[in-house]
C-alpha cells in the first residue's frame, strides 16, 4: 500500500489539495551525532564553587593585559569591571575588551560636563552599552532581570518600614 502525500496550496479565496508522489524530506536532524563540548558549570552553592571562589580571591585583583595601555584615570573603571565576573571566567581577549571599555568610560565621564561634546558622549555611551553586553557585565547579567529587581526592592522597603526603634539597626562602620 503506497502512502499518498498531500500538500495544501493556499489560493486567493480557497484551499486546494495537491497529491504529491514523494514524501517530504524529514531525515534532517539538527543535533544528530553532536555532543556537548564543554561540561556544565558547577552549581554556585556547591563545595567546588566555594573552593573556586576561595582560589580566585587568593590570587588578588586582575591586572590589565600588557599589550593594552590603560591610563591611570581608567583604573577605577577597570577595577569595577573585573569584579562583575568571577576571576576564572576572564580570558585574555575579554580582558583586552574590558580595558577598552574602561578607557571608553573614562573618556565619557571626562566629556560629560562639556555641552558641545554631547554627540560624542552619546556615541561613547552606545559603545559602552555594546561592550558591556559583549563582556556580559551589563545590569541584566550582573543583578538579574528588571522585573525581578522590583521584588527585591519591595522586600527592602518593607524591612525599612518594619523597623522597631528598640532594636538597633545594622550600620556600616567606616
Amino acid at each position: 500500500m503506497a502512502i499518498r502525500w498531500t500538500r495544501i496550496i493556499l489560493g486567493i479565496n480557497r484551499q486546494q489539495a495537491e497529491v504529491v508522489g514523494t514524501p517530504p524530506n524529514l531525515s534532517f536532524i539538527a543535533n544528530r551525532g553532536l555532543k556537548m563540548t564543554r561540561p556544565r558549570n558547577p552549581r554556585s552553592d556547591s563545595a567546588a564553587a566555594a573552593v573556586q571562589a576561595a582560589q580566585d580571591a587568593a590570587q588578588g585583583p586582575l591586572t590589565p593585559p600588557g599589550h593594552v595601555p590603560l591610563p591611570d584615570g581608567a583604573l577605577p573603571f577597570w577595577a569595577a569591571l573585573v569584579r562583575n565576573r568571577p576571576r576564572h571566567r576572564w580570558n585574555d581577549a575579554d580582558l583586552a575588551t574590558a580595558a577598552l571599555l574602561a578607557v571608553t568610560q573614562m573618556q565619557a565621564v571626562a566629556m560629560m560636563g562639556d555641552i558641545e561634546q554631547a554627540a560624542l558622549v552619546d556615541k561613547l555611551g552606545r559603545r559602552i552599552a555594546l561592550l558591556s553586553k559583549l563582556l556580559n557585565v551589563h545590569a541584566e547579567a550582573t543583578i538579574g532581570r528588571a522585573q525581578e529587581q522590583g521584588k527585591t526592592l519591595q522586600l527592602e522597603r518593607e524591612a525599612e518600614a518594619d523597623h522597631d526603634p528598640l532594636i538597633p539597626r545594622l550600620r556600616s562602620v567606616a
